[in-house]
């Protein structure tokens, strides 16, 4: 009796603490309305979105202001570092490990000014007159060389062209047909590869003609790969491109020579044995930034090309646009063969590595002597402009701006009458 006492107390109070559900209702007309249905058991409604909402505001104000906290740390040490402003082609610049930091320092230091000049300086915008059609074009000159002409050219025979920033028009607005009186032709002497440091690359994206010499095979092979997209591009038969494996000479007879070849890909630098010493190569490598040569360097044998060769090959007038030099060790001789010959390319692009000091004065005044004007000196080259020569018997351009021309009996520069 006692047992069955205890089991129905235990049931008792499990059912107090339990209470069964309430069974599910079924339809009975005379059961309550379903307001009056006690609802102490119903299930709880689900939590308010408001929560959630606040939750997310608090989380993202939480990483904004760890986001702002984090901008003023960086920038306050990186002002806290900054130097002034210094040229970024005055640092010599080594490849490392740490490369991000390094980028970093060029920042805190402020030489990244010097890459954004030179990035300005190389970009060139030729438009139409009328504005709806243009381009641009990167100067892939070493120094900026080709940009330089083409602004000079533009300023000086295109009455379009307000001042030496602006150029206006194509090639044919740029140069209009008649106001040229020398061939549109470039001859590179020491082409390289036709596009790095090329002062002839970006004149034949215009439809320049050119002549590249380059005596190293593989060179020239990647010269004529660079530019032959640009010749001729709508077949009208004008624009041609000459391209010679051989060493300009200043002699008279063509013949055959050794070249040094360089493996260094960065350099693409040759030099015939014929005209420079071991020192002279050793220094020409310095001023590049490279190791000095070794005697133990490969050479091959290619052909020496007189002026006179050259020009019969090609075609070259003697009145043609851009003669550009680079030969160390005998460019003077070589762009002396080519005036004394006649020719008389409108502009000279001549690199005087080793004729500097009193032997640079004696070039600067045989050209001068030769009705050529001294402008500037970009990087390693030196540009020389022709003057117009006076008289009626060369005609003037129509739209030549210069003021002054070069009489050749009197060997000297005159004001051009109108």
């Amino acid at each position: 009796m006692q047992l069955f006492r205890r089991a129905a107390r235990s049931s008792e109070n499990q059912d107090a603490r339990h209470p069964p559900y309430p069974p599910h209702p079924t339809h009975n007309p005379h059961s309550p309305p379903a307001a009056q249905v006690d609802d102490k058991y119903a299930k709880p409604p689900p939590p308010s979105s408001n929560l959630t909402i606040l939750s997310l505001v608090k989380c993202a104000s939480v990483c904004c202001l760890f986001t702002v906290l984090l901008a003023f740390f960086l920038g306050e040490q990186l002002y806290r570092s900054i130097s002034p402003l210094v040229d970024l082609n005055n640092l010599p610049i080594t490849i490392d490990s740490d490369l991000g930091a390094k980028v970093l320092n060029w920042a805190k230091q402020g030489k990244l000014s010097g890459l954004l000049r030179e990035t300005n300086d190389r970009i060139i915008v030729v438009q139409t007159s009328g504005g709806s059609i243009g381009r641009t074009l990167f100067d892939v000159s070493h120094s900026r060389e080709a940009g330089y002409l083409i602004r000079r050219m533009g300023q000086r025979f295109n009455k379009n062209v307000g001042g030496p920033a602006r150029v206006a028009g194509g090639f044919e607005e740029l140069f209009p047909t008649g106001s040229l009186e020398f061939g549109r032709v470039v001859v590179d002497i020491g082409a390289n590869d036709g596009l790095l440091s090329s002062n002839s690359f970006n004149l034949a994206s215009l439809g320049w003609s050119t002549v590249l010499v380059e005596p190293n095979p593989e060179q020239l092979a990647l010269a004529k790969n660079n530019q032959d997209p640009y010749i001729d591009v709508y077949g009208e038969g004008e624009q041609k491109a000459c391209y010679v494996q051989a060493a300009m000479t200043p002699n008279d007879e063509d013949g055959m020579a050794d070249l040094f070849v360089t493996s260094d890909a960065a350099e693409m630098e040759s030099h015939l044995t014929s005209v420079q010493t071991q020192g002279q190569r050793d220094r020409a490598s310095n001023i590049r930034g490279g190791a000095a040569y070794k005697k133990d360097k490969s050479t091959i044998r290619v052909k020496t090309l007189s002026v006179e060769s050259l020009s019969k090959q090609c075609s070259i007038p003697y009145r043609f646009g851009v003669l550009s030099i680079d030969a160390e060790g005998a460019g003077d001789h070589i762009l002396k063969s080519w005036l004394d010959n006649g020719f008389e390319p409108e502009y000279i692009i001549y690199e005087p590595m080793h004729t500097s000091g009193s032997k640079g004065k004696v070039m600067r005044n045989y050209l001068s002597d030769k009705g050529y004007r001294y402008m500037n000196r970009l990087g390693w080259n030196e540009m020389f402009e022709r003057y117009p020569r006076c008289g009626a018997a060369e005609g003037q351009p129509v739209h030549n701006h210069d003021v002054k021309c070069f009489d050749p009996e009197s060997k000297s520069v005159e004001e051009k009458s109108s």
